[in-house]
C-alpha cells in the first residue's frame, strides 16, 4: 500500500516560521538583583524538536538522512509561575507573576546523515496574563502602567539541538527494536524582556535517550542536564538542573495511539533564604505528568494529530519563621509547574528530496 505524503509547502512553512522566529528574537538586559528576575523561563517543560510519541520526551529513533520532522503545538498552562511570600496570612501571600499562558511551539529536525540530525525549536507566547514583577507590590500591581508589568506577547529563547544515534538495532523479530541517542542542546538567553521566557545565561544541555519498541508497546527514558548560571528567584534558586523523564506509548488500532509520560526535576536539599525579616527553608521539586492521544493520518510519513493534557503535582514545600518565632508552612506546586496543562497540535514527516 502506498502511503500519502504530507504537503511539502506545509512542512516548509513551519520550518521557515521556526527559523525566522529564532533569528528575530530580541535580546534584553536582565535585572538579576530583582526579587523575581525577568530572565527566567517559567516553562520547565521542553517540547523536543524531533517529536516522537511524547510531548516532553525526545525520540531516540533516527530522523534519517534527508528527512524532516516538523510540528506546531499549542500549549495552555494554568498558574505556571505563582510564588508565595511571607505575610500576616498564615498561608502566606500568593504572587501571581504569570497566572496563565498560551505558548505556540514551532520546531523541526533535519537528518544530516544516517545517524546525525540537527533540530531547531522556537516558541511564541501567544497570550499570557499575570502581574509580573508588580505582584510584589499590590498597589503597583493594580496600575497597568507600572514598571515590570507582564508583557502579554513574547518570543521565547530558541533552542538548537544536535543529535547522534549511538544504537538503532532490530531484534530477531521486526517489531522488537532498541534505540539509543545522545544529544546536546544550546539555548541562548534571547527571550523577550519582562516576560519570564528567557534564561539567565547560555544553557548547554547534554542528554541521553533510550527507547524500546516491542510489538505495539514503546517505552522510553531520558536524562538531561541543563547547565546554566545560578540566579535567585525570591525564596528559590534556579541553577543547573537534572531532568529525568519516562514515557509509555501503546498502538491501539490502525493510526490511533495513546501515551503517558512524566518528568521530574529534583530539588537537591533545602534552600534557606532571608526575606523581609523571615527565614525561609524551601524545597521545590518539579514533577509533572501528561496523558495524550495521537492519530496518524498517513503513517509512517505524513500528518499526525495530537491532543494531551496533564498537571504538575504539589510537592513543593516551604517553612518560614519570622522575627517573632512564628512558623508558617506551605505546600503546593513548584514555580514552573502549572496546576494543569493542555496541549493540541500536529506533527509532520517528509523527505527533503521529495
Amino acid at each position: 500500500m502506498r502511503h500519502r505524503r504530507s504537503p511539502a509547502w506545509l512542512v516548509r512553512l513551519f520550518a521557515g516560521l521556526g527559523a525566522v522566529g529564532s533569528l528575530t528574537t530580541p535580546a534584553h538586559a536582565c535585572e538579576r538583583e530583582a526579587a523575581i528576575p525577568s530572565c527566567i523561563d517559567w516553562n520547565q517543560m521542553w517540547v523536543p524538536s524531533d517529536m516522537g510519541p511524547w510531548f516532553s520526551l525526545s525520540s531516540a529513533q533516527p530522523v534519517g538522512r534527508g528527512h524532516i520532522r516538523s510540528h506546531a503545538i499549542l500549549d495552555t498552562a494554568n498558574r505556571p509561575l505563582v510564588v508565595v511570600a511571607p505575610s500576616p496570612d498564615p498561608d502566606g501571600r500568593e504572587l501571581p507573576i504569570v497566572s496563565s499562558a498560551k505558548t505556540l511551539w514551532l520546531g523541526y529536525s533535519v537528518g544530516l546523515s544516517r545517524d546525525w540530525d540537527l533540530g531547531l525549536q522556537s516558541a511564541f507566547i501567544v497570550h499570557q496574563e499575570g502581574a509580573g514583577a508588580t505582584a510584589l507590590n499590590t498597589s503597583a500591581a493594580s496600575n497597568s502602567s507600572a514598571p515590570g508589568k507582564l508583557s502579554s506577547y513574547a518570543v521565547k529563547s530558541p533552542r538548537l539541538t544536535l543529535g547522534y544515534n549511538v544504537l538503532n538495532q532490530l531484534g530477531k523479530r521486526g517489531d522488537n527494536k532498541l534505540a539509543l541517542k545522545l544529544r546536546v542542546a544550546l539555548v541562548p538567553p534571547l527571550g523577550g524582556d519582562r516576560s519570564y521566557v528567557s534564561e539567565p545565561s547560555v544553557v548547554v544541555a547534554p542528554s541521553l535517550t533510550i527507547e524500546h519498541t516491542l510489538s505495539r508497546l514503546t517505552t522510553a527514558a531520558e536524562i538531561t542536564v541543563r547547565i546554566r548560571d545560578s540566579i535567585r528567584v525570591l525564596n528559590t534558586e534556579l541553577s543547573t538542573q537534572l531532568v529525568a523523564g519516562a514515557g509509555l506509548s501503546i498502538h491501539l488500532w490502525r493510526g490511533l495511539h495513546t501515551a503517558a509520560e512524566s518528568f521530574v526535576i529534583p530539588s537537591f536539599g533545602a534552600i534557606t533564604r532571608s526575606y523581609r525579616e523571615a527565614v525561609i527553608t524551601s524545597s521545590h521539586p518539579v514533577l509533572e505528568g501528561l496523558m495524550s492521544v495521537r492519530y496518524d493520518l498517513a503513517s509512517p510519513r505524513g500528518l499526525t494529530l495530537r491532543l494531551g493534557g496533564g498537571a504538575g503535582l504539589p510537592f513543593a514545600r516551604e517553612r518560614s519563621v519570622d522575627s517573632f518565632g512564628r512558623t508558617r508552612e506551605y505546600q503546593g506546586n513548584a514555580w514552573g509547574s502549572p496546576r494543569w496543562r493542555g496541549m493540541l497540535g500536529a506533527s509532520f514527516r517528509s523527505n527533503l528530496f521529495d
